[in-house]
């Protein structure tokens, strides 16, 4: 079984309804979700994992971030705006809002990440969300992935 035919898991569920988000392809979700580490222990389970989907993720929260400071801050300069959306886009602050809405949880690890405390590492989880933004935006488009980050 593949991700193209596992079910999502009461875990990724609940992280759908935090993300506001159903999926009409959930295995575009448990991509999101799918660490190295489990994709490299089961290949039977997870073909691909959230690399490619975090590279996508990374870049609709950055334009949704700027957008959103663009608007919010109308006498802000360049420099300025970008500090903000530094901090907000920082492998801490995304850790954070991956933490409050139980992306640990559905994470997808190999036995030793797992072992390690990788559900609460802030680089697995910052990495995760960017991910599952990106799958959000694969699956619904630009403007679900926009609704997504912004909540």
């Amino acid at each position: 079984m593949s991700n193209r035919d596992a079910p999502l898991d009461e875990a990724a569920l609940r992280l759908c309804e935090q993300l506001g988000y159903s999926f009409a392809d959930g295995s575009l979700l448990l991509d999101a979700l799918t660490h190295t580490s489990f994709k490299n222990e089961r290949p039977d389970l997870a073909p691909t994992d959230n690399e490619r989907l975090e590279f996508l993720g990374d870049a609709v929260i950055d334009l949704v971030v700027a957008s959103l400071l663009f608007v919010q801050f109308v006498d802000a300069d360049e420099g300025e705006l970008t500090r903000r959306r530094a901090d907000l886009v920082s492998e801490k602050g995304l850790s954070e809002v991956a933490e409050t809405i139980g992306v640990g949880e559905a994470m997808r690890l190999g036995k030793g990440e797992q072992k390690s405390g990788g559900r609460f590492k802030p680089r697995l989880l910052a990495s995760a969300l960017e991910a599952c933004i990106g799958a959000i935006y694969r699956d619904g488009g630009g403007n679900a992935a926009f609704e997504a980050a912004r909540r």
